[in-house]
């Protein structure tokens, strides 16, 4: 969609007719904007792009919970797909699903591996995003959104098992 009929030149009034079509297609762009898989959820004036069905697309039967560490949503309900986290050179440590409710907008989910005891575990809903440190080996899998009560996709940190190479 083109917004301006012609490109406007330095110096030209805002209030000109050109610039005032141009908001006007704007505008309808918006209020006609469609999310495959989703809604817009239009909240003090402000869209919000909501995923439905997240990880699918036109034609595809893969979801994010056909990987491991990946998730389902259902409400605010979030369900975290079984992975494993390989330490090292040591015997894999598979985690079952789990599943997490969601309280607030914009929380993380993340698995974390204690060092010395060679445990790990999904960890969230936390707000903070997770790092590591001397004691645990942190890694955020996917922050979310949760508006209205309906929990989406935000950010995806990490899909499939985790490798712990290097000094931890």
């Amino acid at each position: 969609m083109k917004m301006f009929d012609t490109t406007p030149k330095p110096g030209m009034p805002v209030r000109s007719k050109l610039f005032y079509k141009a908001i006007i297609r704007m505008a309808r762009a918006w209020e006609k904007l469609a999310v495959y898989n989703g809604h817009v959820d239009w909240s003090a004036g402000m869209p919000t792009i909501v995923v439905d069905t997240a990880g699918t697309s036109a034609g595809s039967t893969m979801s994010y919970s056909d990987w491991a560490f990946g998730f389902s949503i259902s409400g605010t309900e979030v369900t975290v797909s079984m992975g494993e986290v390989h330490p090292k050179k040591q015997t894999p440590i598979v985690l079952a699903s789990k599943k997490i409710t969601l309280t607030a907008d914009h929380q993380y989910v993340w698995v974390e591996h204690v060092l010395e005891t060679d445990q790990a575990v999904i960890q969230g809903p936390g707000l903070d995003r997770p790092v590591s440190d001397d004691i645990m080996y942190r890694v955020w899998l996917h922050q979310f959104r949760l508006i209205n009560n309906v929990a989406s996709l935000e950010q995806v940190g990490h899909v499939g098992n985790i490798y712990i190479f290097g000094n931890y």
